[in-house]
């Protein structure tokens, strides 16, 4: 028994070596089996000998003695381990313990570098998540008031269109009918009455059709300028034509640029019909790329331009509408060469 223990072999899965032990061995987590085989060597009463061991990192302490040479351990975790044995013969001698660590290594998901990783891509997800609720919280607030501030100017533009348009006709109508109450025998008050009832009958129809949604295509204006213009023009014996060039009828206009699409039109017709004394009006509609074009051209007497008066109502309405719009006009003109107005306005 002076001579301590051997080692005899070992065996754990994947791996074999009988003639020498491996140093820092270390085994995957899929090899976690393994069988230390050893005997004690003596100069008599080899067969007494009795063996304790214990697998520190897996056992709290030494088992019970017992006569059998070989230790098996299964289904190790991952780990850091060191076999002890020692043996103890006979007369009650314990040889010097004998020593062997090694290692189980973890699965990749359970490595520290992959729970590091886990916690900087989480720290990340949710920097990246809050930022994002951040953003779209923010935007919903900006497009929540983007939309009550376009409901409101819409309030405030019907408000100042009925009462621009309608209020002063009303007024009209009120002095027209004091008038006609003092002088009932003079039928000229009535007519200016009926007239100015027909006025505001036409705009506040001109109103509700430039907020009604359902004519919000670009298609749309087409109908309601000929059904305005057309019968004016007959009754001035003047011809009366729209061509119709657009590309997409269906572009969607906001109230705004279609109630003044239609004002600026319906006045460039009415100058041509009372002004220019022409025999034709052509009106063409048509699309380049993100513009909406419209002209008004006639065959009428046309005008100079250096002698036109840009403070008249007519005239500065357009141009205010025009640039409310954000669109651009030209007007081709001369002596005895009609008139030519070009509107572009971008639409989206």
């Amino acid at each position: 028994m002076s001579n301590g223990i051997k080692l005899s072999d070992y065996h754990f899965n994947g791996l074999s070596n009988w003639y020498h032990l491996p140093q820092q061995l270390s085994l995957s987590y899929k090899n976690n089996y393994i069988v230390f085989d050893f005997i004690g060597i003596g100069l008599n009463q080899t067969e007494n000998i009795q063996y304790q061991y214990q697998l520190e990192g897996l056992d709290e302490h030494p088992g019970s003695l017992t006569t059998q040479t070989s230790a098996s351990f299964g289904n190790l975790p991952a780990g850091n381990y060191t076999f002890v044995v020692k043996a103890m013969n006979s007369d009650g001698y314990w040889s010097k313990e004998f020593k062997y660590t090694f290692s189980i290594r973890p699965p990749w998901w359970k490595t520290w570098w992959f729970r590091l990783v886990l916690i900087i891509a989480s720290v990340l997800l949710l920097f990246l998540g809050s930022r994002f609720i951040y953003r779209y919280t923010l935007r919903k607030q900006r497009a929540d008031l983007e939309k009550q501030l376009a409901v409101e100017y819409e309030r405030q533009r019907i408000s100042s269109d009925l009462h621009d348009e309608i209020g002063s006709t009303l007024s009209s109508i009120n002095i027209y009918a004091g008038l006609a109450k003092k002088d009932s025998n003079n039928s000229s008050h009535l007519d200016s009455i009926t007239k100015n009832i027909n006025e505001v009958v036409n705009k506040l129809d001109d109103l509700v059709w430039s907020i009604n949604p359902r004519y919000d295509a670009l298609a749309s204006i087409e109908n309601r300028l000929y059904a305005y213009a057309e019968p004016a023009s007959k009754a001035k014996g003047i011809s009366f034509k729209i061509e119709n060039n657009l590309m997409q009828a269906e572009i969607k206009l906001s109230a705004q640029i279609k109630h003044n699409i239609y004002l600026v039109s319906k006045e460039l017709i009415n100058n041509a019909i009372k002004h220019s004394g022409c025999k034709q009006i052509r009106v063409n509609l048509s699309q380049q790329k993100n513009n909406f074009i419209f002209s008004v051209a006639d065959d009428g007497c046309g005008f100079d331009k250096n002698t036109i008066n840009g403070n008249r109502n007519g005239l500065y309405n357009i141009l205010l509408r025009v640039s409310a719009m954000g669109g651009t006009i030209l007007t081709e003109t001369g002596p005895g060469e009609g008139t030519k107005t070009t509107i572009t306005i971008p639409v989206q």
